[in-house]
């Protein structure tokens, strides 16, 4: 939702629903866990300075029973006064940290939860005065499906470990968008992701193959070069060996781990 933060901040009545690309490594120890994803499609529905949070409670519901989801219960903040909107339809619970924030923009929220424990959705309520919902694509499929990990939806290349499930789809998506690894934003993301996948699993069969395998040459001779003048030289600040060779920091180890 951040590129629509100016229009909670000076709303106009208006409202739009969407289908987010989200990309996220903050967390990517914890991928592989059933749970996290480093990409990952966010369905969502705004309000901009518009109340109907009833409305959009109604048009979920509808949608989540559509989609035979089951609902366990759903927290509300204690001073939100949510209750009112779902008592009559899932239990509530009191949750004190239902807050959502941006530093910015935030408010109070309502978080849906899956009688496994699977939060599936929330819909918060910027500023006091507008509407932002959200949904986890991958989450409703999994519910869909009844699978109790998040990789092992039919979305998911099965062949392969969890966390190596993850990275190869998250990799699709860069590849498809145009995006190959690089130095700077989100081409810096793909670098890191792209290497990691290979430090996982090498080479294999992937519809970009051909930028991994150039990436795996750069990576090999990134690491070589440095560790020559590590053994040469001595220690040197670890953001030295990005900027002379290009080594990202979680493959310090291989170059002064050698002997």
């Amino acid at each position: 939702m951040q590129p629509l933060k100016p229009r909670f901040q000076t709303p106009d009545g208006t409202s739009c629903g969407n289908v987010q690309y989200c990309v996220r490594t903050s967390d990517i120890d914890l991928v592989g866990d059933g749970t996290h994803l480093t990409f990952f499609q966010m369905v969502g529905s705004f309000g901009f300075g518009t109340r109907n949070y009833q409305q959009h409670v109604k048009l979920w519901t509808h949608i989540l029973r559509d989609l035979e989801i089951a609902i366990s219960h759903v927290n509300v903040h204690p001073e939100s006064g949510f209750e009112r909107y779902w008592e009559d339809i899932f239990p509530v619970r009191h949750d004190v940290d239902c807050l959502w924030s941006d530093g910015n923009v935030g408010g109070y929220c309502s978080e849906l939860f899956t009688p496994s424990g699977l939060e599936v959705g929330n819909l918060v309520n910027p500023l006091g005065h507008s509407i932002d919902v959200g949904f986890g694509y991958e989450r409703i499929l999994q519910g869909m499906e009844g699978k109790a990990r998040v990789e092992e939806t039919e979305l998911f290349d099965q062949t392969l470990d969890p966390v190596s499930r993850d990275h190869v789809r998250t990799l699709t998506v860069f590849h498809q968008q145009g995006i190959s690894p690089g130095n700077r934003g989100r081409n810096y993301i793909c670098r890191r992701l792209a290497r990691r996948f290979i430090r996982l699993n090498g080479d294999v069969d992937v519809p970009f193959k051909h930028w991994l395998h150039n990436e795996r040459i750069r990576m090999e001779q990134a690491i070589c070069d440095a560790r020559r003048h590590w053994r040469k030289n001595g220690e040197c600040p670890d953001h030295f060996y990005w900027d002379t060779f290009g080594v990202l920091p979680e493959e310090l180890s291989l170059v002064k781990g050698s002997s």
